[in-house]
């Protein structure tokens, strides 16, 4: 799996190329010049990278392929894990405000993901969440902007 990606993206890498020096070809000489130098030997070496590649992928034993598909499973699950604590960041922080929403991503991400104690998750939340409040509405007087969930429902 991880060869077909190196493939794909020389692939790309050719392509962009390409498209550069045709475009190029258009310009007259004195400016055309250095995506000339540049572009030519890039795009050899992409096509030879290309090819290595591919030779490579041709050559791959079974049990490799094996091994390296269930890292590239295991490397994608915890990818998407972080992408959906990610979402869940964005989502709070629009419902209820950056500050609360700080708090409880820490304390979240550490006791479910971390593992960390109730105690250590709780302060490290709360320390953090009061560090943005004083740095930013205090001695910055920057005002973070009240949730809009809570702003519907008259809470905030």
């Amino acid at each position: 799996m991880k060869t077909k990606v190196q493939l794909l993206f020389a692939a790309a890498i050719i392509l962009l190329i390409g498209i550069g020096l045709n475009e190029a070809r258009q310009w007259n000489s004195a400016t055309a010049l250095f995506p000339h130098v540049v572009g030519y030997p890039a795009l050899i070496l992409a096509i030879i990278i290309l090819v290595l590649d591919y030779r490579a992928t041709r050559r791959q034993d079974k049990t490799r392929k094996d091994a390296e598909n269930a890292e590239f499973a295991a490397v994608n699950i915890r990818l998407m894990r972080y992408i959906g604590w990610l979402i869940g960041l964005v989502i709070f922080a629009w419902a209820i405000g950056i500050v609360p929403t700080v708090a409880i991503y820490i304390f979240g991400y550490m006791k479910i993901e971390g593992k960390y104690s109730w105690l250590a998750s709780t302060c490290y939340a709360v320390a953090m969440a009061a560090f943005i409040f004083i740095l930013f509405e205090k001695v910055l007087g920057v005002a973070w902007p009240e949730g809009a969930l809570l702003g519907m429902l008259g809470i905030g």
